[in-house]
């Protein structure tokens, strides 16, 4: 097993690009999320659809995102937007991924699509070493996001049988590509669930992520 690449020291404060295709919802909510536990380093969340080459261009690193349809296949923005991606210079740059994917129903196909990703992104000379996750509690056949040595390229994260996962996972994810990244340190955020709105008791987690889902769905916003 290859050590965690590391990044020098900063000079000046990290500009990440956390970029992402979703579907129903799901992988936006997950970027959101992400988004929020990388902190102020993260200048723009944009979801590719409509997007262009220079969009991925001009940060220090950037976080690509990708759900996995079909039979492996790449989320249809992302499929749209390979020709940009062919014409991106990313040479050098430091790139990190995340999907989602359902175990349960594709379980020789999950989270291909970050496999697939992972590929293209490292055709255009990008450095593709950060963010491999080395947790092993899936159930699935087969995924070509699985490296030689038996980890995930990047964080694959299952909603539909695992979503109970979800958050210790991006905790652990972005803690982890706050030291291969030299990111910032965020003040510890509070750990309480639930969150009062209008006088009525929800719980935080779902009422951020439906509210993302409606702000983030179709619509690629600036952080």
């Amino acid at each position: 097993m290859l050590p965690a690449p590391t990044l020098p020291i900063p000079t000046r404060p990290m500009r990440l690009g956390l970029f992402y295709g979703s579907t129903l919802g799901h992988t936006a909510g997950v970027a959101c999320r992400l988004a929020a536990r990388l902190g102020p380093a993260v200048a723009r969340t944009a979801s590719v659809a409509g997007l262009t080459a220079g969009d991925l261009e001009g940060y220090d690193a950037l976080v690509l995102g990708t759900s996995t349809w079909y039979l492996g296949a790449l989320q249809d923005d992302w499929e749209r937007f390979l020709g940009q991606l062919e014409r991106a210079d990313l040479r050098g740059v430091p790139v990190a991924f995340f999907g989602t994917g359902d175990q349960d129903g594709f379980p020789v196909t999950f989270v291909d699509a970050m496999g697939r990703l992972r590929e293209r992104v490292a055709g255009r000379g990008a450095d593709v070493r950060f963010g491999v996750s080395d947790d092993r509690r899936y159930d699935f056949g087969a995924s070509r996001a699985l490296l030689p040595d038996g980890r995930f390229c990047g964080l694959a994260l299952d909603e539909d049988n695992q979503s109970a996962l979800t958050d210790e996972r991006l905790d652990r994810w972005a803690a982890q590509l706050g030291r291969e990244l030299r990111l910032p340190r965020e003040p510890a955020r509070p750990r309480s669930r639930t969150l009062r709105v209008v006088g009525r008791v929800v719980d935080a987690g779902a009422f951020v992520e439906r509210a993302a889902v409606r702000a983030l769905r179709g619509a690629p916003i600036a952080r």
